[in-house]
């Protein structure tokens, strides 16, 4: 409580995009990183790329996409 108003140590409304856009941490600022130049890049030569080029790329990057670990939420047990 500061003057009378409650204030986090963590934005709200930043939890709540993540958790709307199911976004999830994944390691270090230089994967992501990474992560992003090649997302902007697929991006931009999308357009100029047939339908079986964009598939394959797809299937490349969904190939792990299940050993991705699930957040896990916090449960409040002292209820």
């Amino acid at each position: 409580m500061d003057d009378g108003r409650l204030n986090f140590p963590f934005n709200p409304t930043e939890i709540i995009e993540n958790l709307r856009l199911e976004r999830y941490a994944n390691g270090t600022d230089m994967a992501s990183s990474l992560d992003n130049f090649l997302r902007k890049l697929y991006y931009l030569v999308r357009p100029i790329t047939n339908l079986e080029v964009r598939r394959r790329v797809q299937k490349f990057r969904a190939r792990n996409w299940n050993k991705q670990p699930f957040p896990k939420w916090p449960v409040d047990t002292t209820v």
